[in-house]
């Protein structure tokens, strides 16, 4: 008797949980419908908001790209940039590795690490190690 009293006050829970939900939901759509401008309001400003970050972004790119700090803002990430293209290019001659990770891998992840580094791709998928 306890089990079925405990399945009944588990069906409600979740029943009244699903009622909530629809509720929320509903509350949205009448929003929507009793307002629809508002959807357009909201696209606007932020649209508006995008705007002025651009603007002021490129504001900022103006003041910079005079005199020294412009090659300073243009080496500094190049030298990131080239450090984690030389990782990825050690990462996928570690996948093609058989004494590393290679058998580790699937045929396709090899071919797409071959396809990165400018190899040419192996026929089959037996022995392409």
């Amino acid at each position: 008797m306890k089990e079925h009293i405990d399945l009944i006050y588990e069906l409600i829970k979740a029943t009244t949980t699903r009622v909530n939900e629809h509720q929320a939901r509903i509350t949205q759509l009448e929003k929507l419908v009793h307002y629809p401008a508002s959807l357009k309001t909201d696209v606007a400003s932020v649209n508006a908001r995008l705007k002025e970050q651009a603007a002021q972004h490129e504001a900022m790119t103006n003041r910079t790209a005079s005199g020294p700090e412009l090659h300073a803002n243009l080496y500094a990430p190049l030298r990131n940039d080239t450090k984690a293209v030389l990782d990825l290019a050690a990462f996928a001659r570690r996948l093609l590795d058989p004494q590393d990770l290679g058998h580790a891998v699937s045929f396709e992840v090899r071919q797409a690490a071959r396809r990165a580094l400018g190899l040419q791709e192996v026929q089959g998928g037996l022995h392409d190690i």
